[in-house]
């Protein structure tokens, strides 16, 4: 059986060697199957990432056994978001939260009607969820914040403010 969840870890030391291996020490990791709960963690460690520290937030499908035990990673993991703190003006970070919320919510609706609402073209969107073409995060938040206005499970107001306080500590931290 195939499972999804997410893993939250935090690094330090981490360096290229000559023959192109990257090492690192592990200094914190957690899993969770709860998007929201990885957010949270997520922010709560960006305290604590020292420099030369990273900090990853990955989403990964694994293989388990019947006993729940984890066989092996089943695809390449997806990295959600990713914070290397190296000095206050040469951060480098990777922000694709707003995807992941629409991917994982987008099916429990009628997204052209959802984009209708949204005023995003849905042939936009189709093409953003299929092949991956682009899509600007601005409109990824209007497609959730119709979804809202519809169905309130998949956004609310403190996880909105949750995501803008870590996309804003990583654009200015």
């Amino acid at each position: 059986m195939e499972k999804k969840y997410y893993n939250i870890t935090l690094l330090s030391g981490l360096c290229e060697e000559e023959d192109g291996t990257i090492t690192a020490t592990l200094e914190k990791e957690q899993d969770t199957t709860d998007i929201y709960e990885a957010i949270t963690i997520f922010q709560n460690w960006m305290s604590e990432t020292y420099e030369g520290g990273t900090l990853i937030l990955d989403e990964v499908f694994a293989q388990i056994d019947e006993e729940g035990n984890t066989l092996k990673e089943s695809k390449p993991r997806n990295t959600i978001i990713e914070y290397n703190r190296s000095d206050i003006e040469n951060q480098a970070f990777t922000f694709d939260i707003w995807s992941q919320i629409l991917f994982q919510n987008s099916k429990y609706y009628n997204m052209k009607e959802i984009c209708k609402l949204a005023n995003v073209s849905y042939s936009s969107y189709r093409n953003f969820k299929s092949t991956g073409h682009y899509m600007s995060q601005e409109a990824q938040k209007r497609i959730l914040k119709a979804m809202a206005y519809v169905g309130n499970q998949c956004w609310n107001d403190k996880l909105i403010h949750e995501l803008e306080d870590i996309e804003h500590k990583l654009l200015h931290h």
